[in-house]
């Protein structure tokens, strides 16, 4: 939306509001969601993971954590692809296509937005491999239980072989997550074949 109504009132609340969500780090965001969203309000408990024969409970102890990691990485890919939009609605064929006499929307969602998702979704694979570093402070700020957590307390008793475990673990977490955006490049540009 902020690459369509550039240098607008609605495209400077949004840099704003994603330069305030680049600005943050993860640990200092969590301590701030704590401090009013449990603390001062109420709404959310303080610590823990709650009861997990409970499904309902166990996602209010998640809502936090959650706002946490996903407030930064929205950030991060809100501000890309408002570049990769504004570097595509200048190009010949949104031209063309508003030519045609195609709606807004079709020309935004169909022609710019699906031509500008490779780099998208190369960008939210990556991110998605850096939450797992940043769980780890997270988890020990909500103090949730985790991998990270275990790492952590692996590391300080010189555990070693659950520290290779959870590293193995991790290490298939992103074999995953790359399998995943691949696959995804498959279905966002069918140029992309595969042998």
């Amino acid at each position: 939306m902020t690459a369509v109504r550039r240098n607008t009132m609605v495209d400077y609340v949004g840099r704003i509001f994603s330069l305030a969500g680049l600005s943050f780090p993860a640990f200092y965001l969590g301590v701030l969601l704590l401090y009013f969203f449990s603390v001062k309000w109420g709404l959310f408990p303080t610590l823990g993971a709650g009861n997990f024969s409970e499904p309902l409970a166990n996602l209010h102890h998640l809502a936090l954590p959650a706002i946490s990691l996903g407030l930064i990485e929205t950030a991060y890919i809100g501000r890309m692809t408002r570049s990769v939009m504004i570097s595509i609605l200048g190009d010949d064929f949104v031209r063309t296509a508003r030519a045609k006499g195609l709606s807004e929307w079709a020309v935004l969602w169909r022609h710019a937005l699906r031509a500008g998702l490779i780099p998208i979704v190369a960008l939210v694979g990556i991110f998605a491999i850096s939450l797992i570093g940043s769980s780890v402070l997270t988890e020990i700020v909500f103090s949730r239980p985790g991998l990270g957590r275990l790492m952590v307390g692996a590391i300080r008793q010189r555990d070693y072989t659950t520290v290779q475990s959870i590293m193995v673990v991790y290490a298939f977490i992103i074999v995953v997550i790359n399998l995943i955006t691949d696959l995804v490049y498959g279905l966002v540009d069918p140029r992309v074949r595969y042998a």
